[in-house]
């Protein structure tokens, strides 16, 4: 009787031993063929390349994104330029209803309640004012729209009323309370004109809202601003054109998670009495740049870029003398010198000038074209 008991254990024992081996070797086995399976069972999503462009602030938007569909692709799109939409409606001075329009037609010295893309435009806006000295001044309204008059009457203004002009603008008679989303004006004179930030803050939102939708490795391109989020998938960044100053694509820069803005006269100016006045208008003189002058910046954010892009061509010598050690790169060509900032990202050049030296102006620095 006690051997046959025995034996049943001794049998058990074995069994039990069978199917821990049995149980280890088969964990082994899905360890080991686990990368397989899962793969067979979840492929890696390939991302396709999807673009998009629409009129908005007065230029062309256009949106190159990486996305795993074309629906989720063309949902994401639709959201950010809804996005843009909404800060063109708060920071427009061409639209009647706009919170900037209802802001330059309040009484001095009167709270205006606006939209936060307003109250954050302004207020880094005024602070840029004064890092500048006013190289950059969104309170210069008054004169830029002195300005569209005069380039629509081909003859500059009347110096009385252009003194007028000038002695209207000053950052000082703007005040923001950023926590209660108010913003008043201090004087009747001083008019507010956003159009020199507020492009580059808007794709720096369109880009956020398409990261916000799985969308990270995108591209908004307002114009001469170019916000870039992370690079393609399998390039190392995106490759941004530069002009020459004959508007011909001369040379890439190959950037991710920044952006690049561009300001100068390649594009937008008038002659009179034969001399050429750019769109960017010179607070100390009130008449648009008469130098030659093409700068690119290179900033994280297009709040930061845009505005210093204008910046760089009215004061040079201020921007470059910007430490290395930030964030933010230039280039700058005028007349007789060509500058670029130590950390630039490397130009590129195409044909020809390739063989241009670095201190010609010949290739001139302006964004043109974004792909992978």
């Amino acid at each position: 009787m006690a051997a046959r008991q025995k034996g049943k254990k001794g049998r058990l024992k074995w069994v039990l031993l069978a199917i821990a081996l049995l149980a280890a070797g088969g964990y082994w086995l899905y360890r080991k063929y686990q990368p397989q399976l899962e793969a067979r069972l979840d492929p890696p999503v390939v991302l396709e390349k999807y673009s998009i462009e629409r009129p908005l602030m007065g230029t062309t938007f256009s949106i190159t994104s990486y996305a795993a569909d074309e629906l989720s692709a063309q949902r994401a799109f639709e959201k950010a330029f809804a996005e843009g939409e909404a800060v063109n409606q708060a920071c427009s001075d061409y639209l009647p209803d706009s919170d900037l329009t209802r802001l330059n037609s309040a009484a001095a010295g009167e709270w205006v309640e606006a939209s936060p893309h307003l109250i954050k435009t302004i207020a880094y806006g005024l602070e840029l004012a004064d890092l500048t000295g006013g190289a950059y001044d969104p309170t210069v309204g008054t004169l830029t729209h002195l300005w569209r008059e005069t380039k629509r009457a081909g003859a500059l203004p009347d110096p009385a009323i252009l003194a007028q002009a000038r002695a209207a603008a000053g950052w000082e008679k703007v005040e923001v309370d950023q926590s209660r989303l108010l913003v008043r004006r201090l004087t009747e004179e001083v008019r507010l004109d956003l159009g020199g930030i507020a492009k580059g803050y808007a794709a720096d939102q369109m880009l956020e809202v398409l990261a916000g939708q799985g969308m990270s490795s995108s591209l908004v391109a307002a114009g001469g601003d170019i916000r870039c989020g992370s690079r393609p998938p399998d390039k190392e960044g995106w490759a941004v054109g530069l002009k020459s100053r004959d508007g011909q694509l001369s040379a890439l820069v190959t950037v991710s998670e920044c952006s690049v803005s561009t300001s100068g006269d390649l594009h937008q100016f008038v002659e009179i009495d034969g001399v050429r006045y750019s769109h960017i208008v010179d607070p100390e003189t009130g008449l648009g740049m008469s130098e030659p002058v093409l700068a690119t910046v290179v900033a994280p954010s297009g709040l930061m870029s845009d505005p210093l892009a204008t910046a760089a061509c009215l004061r040079p010598e201020m921007v470059k003398g910007f430490s290395p050690h930030t964030d933010i790169h230039s280039r700058i060509l005028m007349r007789t010198e060509a500058f670029v900032s130590t950390g630039f990202p490397e130009i590129q050049f195409i044909g020809a000038a390739e063989a241009a030296p670095a201190t010609e102006p010949a290739p001139s620095a302006s964004p043109a074209e974004s792909g992978e």
